[in-house]
């Protein structure tokens, strides 16, 4: 079996995030956390890599699996605040989705705060350019 999600720098951050909540008293007051998934009606959680090798042994049923209708959602905290909790109805999230998402709903929340705030997209370059130069603004 092959591990793609590289988790060994996964459980690094886990490991110095914890560290900073332990030691720094304010260090969740002054970040936002935030991750998204996909859902299928059929209550499964849409993992990728399971759903893939899955399909390798039985590609007639990943098909149709692959068929029921699915929702996306997006989530983001700070410390005691929900600063955007969204559900795209759209049946694919692109790019375009996300940063309508950021510009409408999460941007002008987070100007009220007295947060400076710094984008960081986890996605690939593609992703990275297509969301340079967009309209977001460079500081909140």
């Amino acid at each position: 079996m092959q591990i793609v999600q590289k988790l060994q720098q996964r459980v690094a951050f886990a490991e110095e995030m914890l560290s900073l909540i332990e030691t720094e008293h304010d260090f969740l007051n002054h970040n936002i956390f935030s991750d998204e998934a996909t859902s299928h009606v059929s209550s499964k959680v849409n993992i990728s890599t399971t759903a893939e090798i899955w399909a390798q042994k039985f590609p007639t049923v990943y098909r149709k699996w692959k068929e029921i209708v699915q929702k996306s959602m997006c989530c983001a905290n700070l410390h005691d605040t929900v600063i955007l909790k969204f559900f795209f109805a759209e049946t694919s999230v692109t790019a375009n989705f996300h940063l309508d998402m950021l510009q409408i709903y999460a941007v002008p929340q987070m100007e009220h705060s007295l947060l400076t705030v710094i984008f960081q997209q986890d996605a690939g370059v593609r992703m990275f350019e297509h969301f340079a130069g967009t309209g977001l603004p460079a500081d909140l």
